[in-house]
């Protein structure tokens, strides 16, 4: 039988691509509350595949690769047709790019590490990093189609900016906590 949080862990990658289509397929008021639904939907696959993992006690090598593997696919497939919407202002442009920057590297070093036998686990930095950048990317569809008296779309790519200065300072705070695993390579 197939491990469950695996499969929303798949299901979470198959929705980003779904997402993708359909906010570069025209931007309706109703294909943006279709997106935000899909949206919403595939982040809880973040949350209850972990959830799922540590109750279950299965967590396997595949979860640990692909899960925050498909987060960051779901936050890049959104943030590129942002981009293609024209959804992004030039800081949010700078900051996803800057955020592409920090999952390579961060990527690279997590492979390096599991090469060694290392294992680091994001820790509550990180979670409230991808917390902020879901949260942000909500925000930024409910913009295009509710309308109120303060410019949401602003307030949306400044979440994001925030999510981007978080997504710097974790690595830095994970890594002092986790000085004595990683002395050796530091």
């Amino acid at each position: 039988m197939p491990n469950l949080a695996n499969l929303l862990t798949l299901l979470r990658m198959f929705l980003s691509l779904v997402l993708y289509i359909i906010l570069l397929s025209g931007g309706t008021k109703q294909k943006f509350i279709i997106c935000l639904v899909i949206f919403i939907v595939a982040s809880l696959t973040d949350f209850f595949d972990g959830l799922l993992a540590r109750k279950d006690n299965r967590i396997t090598d595949f979860g640990k690769i692909f899960d925050p593997t498909a987060d960051k696919i779901l936050v890049f497939f959104v943030l590129l047709a942002f981009l293609k919407l024209n959804l992004l202002n030039e800081k949010s442009i700078i900051c996803a790019t800057m955020l592409l920057i920090r999952e390579f590297i961060m990527s690279s070093i997590r492979q390096i590490l599991a090469m060694n036998s290392i294992q680091i686990f994001s820790d509550i930095w990180g979670k409230i990093k991808t917390t902020l950048q879901m949260f942000s990317i909500c925000i930024i569809m409910i913009s295009q189609f509710y309308k109120s008296n303060f410019n949401l779309l602003i307030v949306g790519n400044y979440v994001f900016i925030f999510s981007v200065l978080i997504a710097w300072i974790s690595p830095l705070i994970c890594i002092k906590k986790n000085k004595d695993k990683l002395k050796f390579y530091l």
